[in-house]
């Protein structure tokens, strides 16, 4: 079994990789509370990021945080988002 840190990226991951930029929302009972605009190596990275606590998959509960990345759109090149759910846990770190 592959921890879910290393199937999503860490953040002892080297910066060799491009950067992105992802949207991240925070969601309580499916009502975004908070939107963040974050650069990072993986969706995974960008919603620890934004909500300063530990992340983990989602698994149905009312308060999760959706993750999709910003692409540059134009003419033929549009193409479907495609979105992450992750869940906040443990405390909030500084």
């Amino acid at each position: 079994m592959i921890p879910v840190a290393a199937r999503h990226g860490t953040a002892d991951e080297s910066s060799a990789g491009a950067m992105n930029s992802y949207r991240v929302e925070e969601i309580e009972n499916d009502v975004v509370q908070a939107t963040h605009q974050v650069d990072a190596l993986t969706p995974f990275q960008a919603a620890a990021k934004a909500v300063h606590r530990a992340i983990t998959l989602r698994s149905g509960e009312a308060n999760w945080i959706r993750v999709t990345q910003v692409a540059m759109r134009s003419g033929r090149n549009k193409r479907r988002d495609t979105v992450f759910e992750y869940r906040a846990i443990g405390p909030r770190r500084r």
